[in-house]
């Protein structure tokens, strides 16, 4: 098989394993995948505008509105106006979507640790080595394309 070829299919079978395990936490979680890459970045970013945080998804403002929507109504996120500007409104986990974010934080954690048991302690440093340099060359790609 010729390197082409052979990484097309390393890197298929990659992604389909790696979204059984995002899917099967999210879906014991109880949320949407939209619900669940929202609420992943409000966790991870504090106070972000709705602008901020659609960038960050990658989706338009309806979409993300509506998750961030849905979120509120199950009490897992609250929306605060900024007090220089009334207009300009920040977002952040309840109590209750903390919980939730460190519980789906955990279990992300713990499936990348059982993952790194099935590799060999002598090459995990090589395999992290090849796995940023990936990025790099994804990025770099990235970027011309942009071009």
């Amino acid at each position: 098989m010729n390197p082409v070829n052979e990484l097309k299919y390393i890197f298929g079978q990659i992604r389909k394993k790696m979204s059984a395990i995002s899917i099967g936490n999210i879906l014991s979680s109880g949320l949407t995948m939209s619900q669940a890459s929202t609420l992943i970045e409000i966790g991870t970013h504090r106070g972000l505008s709705l602008k901020e945080l659609s960038s960050l998804i990658e989706l338009d403002n309806s979409t993300v509105s509506r998750s961030v929507n849905q979120l509120a109504e199950k009490g897992l996120v609250l929306r605060h106006t900024t007090p220089n500007d009334r207009r300009m409104v920040e977002i952040f986990l309840s109590d209750e979507g903390k919980l939730l974010f460190d519980k789906m934080r955990q279990t992300n954690e713990e499936q990348y640790e059982q993952l790194i048991r099935h590799i060999p302690a002598e090459k995990l440093n090589s395999f992290i080595e090849s796995a940023a340099l990936l990025l790099m060359a994804l990025e770099q790609s990235e970027a011309e394309s942009e071009q």
